[in-house]
């Protein structure tokens, strides 16, 4: 995720629209949100907590979607307010970050739980028909864009609206129900190879255009259903892959397995650090970065905010402890 933000937000115009660049952008793309709300949404529909505590987790990440929003554009809002940029502070504070697409998710999946029950199919129907309607949703003529940005329309500020965002939790919410109904507790090797070879055989011929897609930012925030259940295939894919990745013994001894599984962990937290120091800084140094300068920014980024998520939790435990 540090990456594709720092291209987006420090690179010169010049690496931005080069092939680099839109790779650099693409990683950021069908490898990151796609999975992160697929997965999220499998936890949520996952959880045994009541429909009530579910709506208040969704309303404190939206709350803390908000909060973000005010953190990382903190030295730009300032600049605004000294009358250094002119430009309008609403785009910024409101800007429909994943936080609020995954603080809605958990809301609406909590309660569509108590409608559909295990009717798997459901939630994959309503996912498909949010990624089929999602580009059609312009937002012109509308008398409130800052409200339904979150739902979507072509607003600069709406990245991550709920058409077609809210299509990968159903996914994923789809996908637990199903395993749940039909009992599948283990899936052979022999059937994980075969169903990542269909997997690819969805994802390798439409690649080219999954790649435009992705590496265009308007495009990819906008999406809709050929590019959604192209990345579909990736994150089953993606998951099988996972799984074989877990059952090599003593996989956890290598660092960069390790250091991911920590990521993964704590993902929230680490993207909250990692923006709140990125946007600040876009505010001084936008868009005027070559390679050197993009790749120490990567490093530097990413240990300060490695150290900050481990120093953050460290306080948690030893607080805890104390509450013990």
């Amino acid at each position: 995720m540090i990456q594709v933000h720092i291209t987006e937000q420090f690179a010169c115009a010049d690496i931005y629209e080069s092939f680099l660049g839109k790779i650099s952008l693409f990683l950021g793309g069908p490898l990151v949100a796609p999975v992160f709300l697929a997965v999220m949404g499998y936890f949520t529909i996952a959880s045994n907590k009541t429909t009530f505590q579910m709506i208040v987790r969704g309303l404190g990440i939206i709350g803390i979607g908000l909060l973000l929003n005010l953190c990382l554009n903190a030295s730009l809002l300032f600049k605004i307010y000294s009358d250094e940029f002119q430009i309008n502070p609403l785009n910024y504070i409101f800007g429909v970050d994943i936080l609020f697409s995954a603080g809605i998710a958990i809301i609406i999946i909590a309660l569509l739980k108590q409608i559909f029950n295990s009717k798997f199919y459901l939630y994959l129907f309503i996912a498909l028909i949010i990624a089929f309607i999602a580009p059609y949703l312009n937002g012109k003529g509308i008398c409130c864009p800052y409200l339904f940005a979150f739902i979507g329309g072509d607003f600069s500020w709406s990245y991550f609206p709920m058409f077609p965002w809210l299509a990968y939790p159903l996914a994923g919410a789809a996908f637990y129900v199903m395993k749940t109904n039909y009992e599948i507790r283990a899936i052979s090797v022999k059937n994980r190879l075969i169903l990542m070879g269909i997997c690819m055989l969805v994802f390798i011929p439409f690649f080219k255009e999954g790649f435009e897609t992705a590496s265009v930012l308007s495009l990819y925030y906008h999406h809709g259903i050929l590019f959604f259940g192209w990345c579909l295939s990736f994150i089953f894919f993606w998951v099988f892959l996972i799984s074989f990745i877990t059952e090599i013994k003593q996989g956890n001894k290598y660092p960069i397995i390790s250091f991911l599984a920590w990521t993964g962990k704590n993902v929230t937290l680490f993207y909250f650090i990692q923006w709140c120091i990125i946007g600040n800084a876009a505010s001084y140094i936008l868009k005027s970065y070559g390679y050197i300068e993009l790749i120490f920014s990567f490093i530097i980024i990413t240990v300060l905010t490695s150290l900050l998520v481990f120093l953050i939790q460290k306080v948690r435990l030893i607080k805890i402890k104390k509450a013990a």
